[in-house]
């Protein structure tokens, strides 16, 4: 099992109508979780995800579809159902790596 230090919290910055399969073939998140609250697995936890330069070997992705209107203007639109989702998914991580800092991809910016 690989050494995590963060789990990062970030969001596809795509309107929430994108498609699952255009996460799949561009995957950079260990998991994904739709509009709908269902969530994927795109990267198993001992692989690194590209994202954040220096980072990236020890942390794990958490992602959301949205963060962005039709416009492609940042917003919160995460709906009840990817709270719910991600709220699990966080517990169920920090449970794992209980020393690794739960953070919101903005806090590297």
């Amino acid at each position: 099992m690989r050494e995590v230090w963060h789990i990062c919290v970030i969001a596809t910055e795509t309107p929430q109508t994108h498609s699952l399969d255009f996460f799949v073939r561009n995957c950079c998140y260990h998991y994904l979780i739709e509009a709908s609250g269902n969530e994927h697995v795109l990267c198993p936890e001992n692989e690194t995800c590209d994202i954040i330069d220096g980072f990236n070997k020890h942390t794990i992705y958490v992602s959301y579809v949205g963060g962005v209107d039709a416009r492609h203007r940042f917003m919160d639109n995460r709906t009840r159902a990817q709270i719910d989702t991600m709220r699990e998914r966080l517990i169920s991580l920090k449970a794992r790596y209980p020393q690794a800092k739960i953070i919101g991809y903005r806090d590297w910016e």
